[in-house]
C-alpha cells in the first residue's frame, strides 16, 4: 500500500524521495548500460506541496482528482465503439503504430505538440501487460530512434494542464508490452510552469515509443521536448582489470574519483546484512605495507549542505587476482558519510583490490567520492556520529508486517520515511513522540527486500537499514 507523500524544495532531481508508484514492475534489464533504470510509474498526484521530509526532491502540488459524479449519464450518450470511452474523436497518434519514427541524434532535440483529448485505450498495450491499465486511462504516442548510447530527457514545459500522472517509461514494443525502460530521475523545477522533466540514463541505441498519458481530469493540449546527450564514457577503472593503483599513507589523505558512466562489473554482495546496487561500481588496488591497514571511502555531498544526502558509498576489499575473493566490506553509514574497513591479517607485499559503488540504484546527482588507504588501523577515517540511530531503533529486524519504532530522544514531532533500493519512498508519516515511547509502522503492503528507515527530528536526520521478509 502506497501513501500520499510530501516533497519539499531542494535538489533539482528526484532521487531518495521520488514518489512514483501507482504500480511497480519487475526490472527490465537490457544490458550493463541499463543498470540504473528501475521500475515505477511517476505520479505527480503523489507530490504534495506540504511538508519537508527530504532535501533531495523538488515538487509542486500535482493533485488532481476525477469527479466521477460529474460524468454525463451513460444512458444519455450515443453508442460508441469499444475502447472509445466517451472521449470523442481520437487524436491521430492514438495508436503507437500510426506514428512516424523520428531520428534523434546525440545533442539533438525533438518537440512534439498534440492533445490527449479523445484518446482511447484500445490497442495501447498487450492485454495483461504492465500498461494494460483500462478504465479511464489511455495513451497517445510519439516515437524516436537513436544510433548510440544516450541520456534522454523529456520536458513537459508548456503543457496546458499539469498531468495527474506522467507515464515515465519508454517502450521498445508497439503496442506496449513488458519491454519497458523506466525513468532514472526527474524534477519539477526545469519547467517554469511547474510541469515535469523526466530523465533516462544510458539508454542503448534503438527505437523507442513515448506514451503520453491521458486522464479525464487533465486531458488536453500538451507539448513535450525530447532531447538526447551522449552517454558518459565509462572510467578506466570500470572493471577490476583496470583498477587504479592507490598510494598508501600514514594518514587519510583522500583523493577524489568519479563513477559517472560506470557500469556494473558484478552484482552487489550483501554487506552488513543489506544488499545495495552495484550498477556504478569502480575498482582500485593497493600493495599492503602492513598486516593491518585501513581503507576509507566518503561520498561527495550533493551540494544541499546536508551531510545526510549524497553519494552513499559501499566499499569492499578483495584478495587475489581479479576479480578476487571478498574478505571484508563496509556499509555502516548513510549518504555522504564516511565508510571504513579496518583490515587485519594482510600479507605484506601482496596486492589487494577495492570495489566501491553508490548504495542506491539511481545515479547520485554528484557521482564522486574520496578514497584513501592507510598503513595501520590506529586512525579513524572519519565515520560521522549519530548515523546509527542511537536515539531510536526499529524492530523486529528482519521482520514482516508491523514494525515497532522505539524512541529515546527528546519529546518532539518526527518524520518517518521508508526508502527502497531505488530511492523511492514507499512509506511516510509524521507523528509526535515522547521519550521512551514506541510507535507502530505498518509495512504489510511493502515488498520483501532491504530498505532505509529515515527519521527526522528537530532538523536532524538519522537512518537505519531494515530488512523486510
Amino acid at each position: 500500500m502506497f501513501r500520499w507523500l510530501h516533497i519539499p524544495d531542494g535538489d533539482r532531481r528526484w532521487r531518495y524521495s521520488a514518489i512514483f508508484a501507482l504500480l511497480t514492475y519487475e526490472p527490465i534489464i537490457h544490458d550493463n548500460l541499463m543498470k540504473r533504470l528501475y521500475t515505477s510509474l511517476l505520479t505527480g498526484a503523489a507530490l504534495l506541496a506540504a511538508g519537508a521530509v527530504s532535501a533531495q526532491s523538488a515538487g509542486r502540488d500535482k493533485a488532481a482528482q476525477v469527479d466521477r459524479s460529474a460524468l454525463v449519464n451513460p444512458s444519455a450518450r450515443p453508442a460508441l465503439n469499444a475502447g472509445q470511452e466517451f472521449r470523442g474523436t481520437a487524436p491521430p497518434n492514438d495508436l503507437c503504430g500510426s506514428v512516424s519514427v523520428d531520428a534523434l541524434a546525440a545533442g539533438g532535440t525533438l518537440t512534439y505538440n498534440g492533445t490527449t483529448t479523445g484518446a482511447t485505450n484500445t490497442g495501447d498495450a498487450v492485454a495483461g501487460s504492465n500498461l494494460d491499465l483500462g478504465g479511464d486511462t489511455a495513451f497517445v504516442f510519439h516515437a524516436f530512434t537513436t544510433t548510440g548510447c544516450t541520456d534522454i530527457a523529456v520536458a513537459y514545459c508548456g503543457t496546458a494542464t499539469q498531468p495527474a500522472v506522467y507515464q515515465a517509461v519508454l517502450s521498445v514494443d508497439c503496442p506496449l508490452d513488458a519491454n519497458l525502460i523506466n525513468f532514472s530521475a526527474g524534477n519539477f523545477s526545469d519547467c517554469a510552469d511547474g510541469n515535469a522533466t523526466i530523465f533516462w540514463t544510458a539508454v542503448p541505441a534503438g527505437t523507442y515509443y513515448l506514451p503520453i498519458r491521458s486522464e479525464p481530469a487533465t486531458a488536453g493540449p500538451y507539448t513535450v521536448t525530447v532531447s538526447a546527450t551522449a552517454c558518459a564514457v565509462a572510467p578506466g577503472n570500470d572493471d577490476c582489470a583496470g583498477a587504479y593503483s592507490l598510494p598508501v599513507g600514514t594518514w587519510c589523505n583522500m583523493a577524489t574519483y568519479g563513477s559517472d558512466g560506470a557500469t556494473e562489473s558484478a552484482p552487489a554482495d550483501s554487506c552488513n546484512g543489506y544488499l545495495g546496487d552495484a550498477g556504478d561500481d569502480v575498482w582500485f588496488s593497493f600493495v599492503a605495507t602492513s598486516s593491518n591497514m585501513a581503507i576509507g571511502v566518503q561520498g561527495s555531498d550533493d551540494g544541499d549542505g546536508n551531510v545526510n544526502t549524497g553519494y552513499d558509498a559501499v566499499v569492499q576489499l578483495f584478495s587475489g587476482a581479479c576479480p578476487g575473493t571478498l574478505i571484508s566490506c563496509a556499509d555502516a553509514t548513510f549518504n555522504s558519510e564516511a565508510e571504513e574497513i579496518l583490515a587485519t591479517g594482510l600479507t605484506i607485499g601482496s596486492t589487494y583490490l577495492i570495489r566501491t559503488y553508490d548504495y542506491y540504484a539511481a545515479e547520485p546527482s554528484l557521482a564522486s567520492f574520496g578514497i584513501c588507504v592507510v598503513d595501520g588501523t590506529g586512525i579513524n577515517i572519519g565515520v560521522d556520529e549519530n548515523t546509527t540511530g542511537a536515539e531510536w531503533t526499529i524492530y523486529p529486524n528482519p521482520g514482516t508486517g508491523v514494525f515497532n519504532l522505539q524512541y529515546n530522544g527528546a519529546n518532539t514531532s518526527i518524520s518517518i520515511e521508508v526508502i527502497d533500493i531505488t530511492g523511492r519512498v514507499v512509506y511516510t508519516e509524521q507523528t509526535s513522540m515522547a521519550t521512551g515511547t514506541s510507535h507502530a509502522i505498518d509495512l504489510s503492503g511493502v515488498a520483501a527486500g532491504n530498505y532505509n528507515v529515515r527519521l527526522t527530528a528537530n532538523g536532524v536526520r538519522t537512518e537505519q537499514r531494515l530488512a523486510v521478509k
